[in-house]
């Protein structure tokens, strides 16, 4: 028998029924994905991170900060052929996905 792994966006567990592997829609960030999060004085700076992967934790300042910061991120995915979620992080913590 598989085991079942509840799945909070199928309400119905029609697409989750018999999956062994993690939802295909977190609703939280989950290891590798990237966040975006405002830093610094009044958030003037774009604070970009991946998920337990330190290595790829920039800064971008500027009134093109977002823009910078998302380019950073389509460039990183394409070298790495890997393309996780993207989220942006609010002040209180909680996360958005993203597009880049």
């Amino acid at each position: 028998m598989q085991e079942f792994i509840k799945c909070d966006h199928c309400d119905d567990h029609s697409v989750c029924e018999g999956n062994t592997k993690p939802c295909p829609f977190p609703d939280v960030p989950v290891e590798g994905d990237f966040i975006v999060s405002s830093c610094g004085p009044l958030g003037c700076r774009s604070n970009v991170s991946v998920l337990y992967q330190p290595r790829y934790c920039q800064e971008f300042s500027g009134p093109d900060q977002e823009k910078k910061a998302d380019d950073y991120i389509r460039l990183t995915m394409k070298a790495e052929h890997f393309y996780p979620n993207v989220w942006t992080q609010d002040d209180h913590g909680g996360y958005t996905p993203r597009r880049p």
